[in-house]
């Protein structure tokens, strides 16, 4: 990219994130649900609920997001860690939302339980497969995926992506940027990753930013799409490339900005 394409960039980005990187919209994004929680145990654990159900129309996650947390009251890890495989099969017996019912939540639910058991916290677990790795969160994000795995005892589908193959791991990585980036949007509160090292969860609106602003030629979204993408946000914020990802896809998502 050269000099005067990066400076072009850098004006349309800069001017999205100061038009919308507001919490006005934040409505309607699975993130108002992530904010619902103060204390960062519950909040991690509300991201990566929610980030996994992060599939389709947002007016259809919202749904499932409540759906999947109302059980739990308040207190989301707690409760978690007391409901019984019983309690689970019975607050989620008429599940439904896409690929996933009953048989995929509680499953999902029951190896989230048992990482958390394990490890105390979803930091902690990433935490021991990232270290040392420096500005590639990606085994961080494989070892929460193998400690799921162990503690699974049915299947989950496609709730939880497999980041061993090359998808562009776009649920993954907007949980990192939920839980790792502080500011008035994403409420933040991991202390094991800098905001330098995220990747852009690319999904359907941001491809379609990444091809018209030239970021990217990939005929699909795979590892090398978000690295792209990622790439020519770092050259415009090297510290914090991930954080124009908001006010982007407002202009998809958003019903006012459309």
């Amino acid at each position: 990219m050269s000099s005067l394409e990066t400076s072009a960039l850098k004006t349309f980005l800069e001017e999205t994130y100061q038009r919308f990187h507001k919490e006005e919209f934040i409505d309607p994004d699975p993130l108002s649900r992530v904010r619902m929680y103060p204390g960062l145990a519950d909040r991690e654990v509300a991201a990566f609920i929610c980030s996994s159900l992060a599939l389709g129309r947002v007016g259809g996650i919202l749904h499932a997001c409540d759906e999947v947390l109302t059980p739990f009251g308040a207190k989301l890890k707690d409760h978690l860690l007391e409901a019984s495989k019983d309690d689970l099969d019975h607050w989620f017996e008429h599940f439904r939302y896409r690929f996933f019912s009953r048989k995929e939540i509680v499953s999902f639910l029951y190896a989230l339980k048992g990482v958390l058991r394990e490890y105390g916290t979803l930091e902690e677990c990433f935490f021991s497969g990232y270290r040392g790795s420096g500005d590639n969160p990606e085994p961080g994000i494989k070892k929460i995926f193998q400690r799921m795995i162990a503690h699974r005892n049915d299947s989950w589908g496609i709730l939880l992506s497999d980041p061993s193959k090359s998808g562009g791991m776009k649920r993954w990585y907007l949980f990192l940027r939920w839980m790792v980036r502080k500011d008035r949007i994403d409420p933040g509160g991991w202390r094991s990753l800098l905001p330098a090292v995220l990747r852009v969860p690319v999904d359907t609106h941001l491809y379609r930013w990444g091809l018209r602003l030239r970021l990217t030629h990939r005929k699909g979204i795979d590892r090398t799409t978000v690295e792209e993408i990622t790439h020519a946000f770092r050259m415009v914020d090297p510290e914090d490339p991930v954080r124009f990802d908001f006010s982007l896809s407002r202009l998809g998502i958003h019903p006012k900005l459309r």
